[in-house]
């Protein structure tokens, strides 16, 4: 599943090829933390934190007593389960991240100025 979404998000970075909007795109999504490397960072850190969590609980229910009532666990197990924290990439890792989009960014600014240049010297030479 990770593989399919990686496949689609370098087509939209590779869509900066075409439109620069689609590169500038990419790397704001890469810095206010909603692109995919960041999700796909969090989910599988949640997704360990999940699994932690149910190891703790199911160890709990297999040694509690069996009676009629729900086994709801004490504050003791509850403490013991660890607080979930995420920490996010560092911005460098980021724009590591967006290189191709940055790359692409560059790209379309010299081809600007260049064009820019250019047009300004045909309109020195019309004077």
């Amino acid at each position: 599943m990770w593989d399919t979404f990686e496949a689609q998000n370098r087509l939209q970075q590779q869509g900066g090829l075409v439109a620069p909007l689609m590169a500038i795109r990419s790397v704001s999504m890469g810095l206010s933390g909603t692109d995919f490397a960041q999700f796909r960072d969090f989910s599988v850190a949640a997704e360990k934190y999940r699994r932690l969590f149910i190891d703790v609980m199911n160890a709990d229910i297999t040694t509690a007593p069996k009676t009629e009532a729900p086994h709801m666990g004490d504050e003791k197990l509850w403490a013991s389960v660890p607080a979930f924290e995420y920490s996010s990439p560092d911005v460098a890792v980021v724009l590591s991240q967006q290189s191709w989009s940055l790359g692409l960014l560059g790209f379309w600014a010299l081809l600007a100025s260049l064009t820019a240049g250019w047009a300004a010297t045909q309109r020195l030479r019309a004077e």
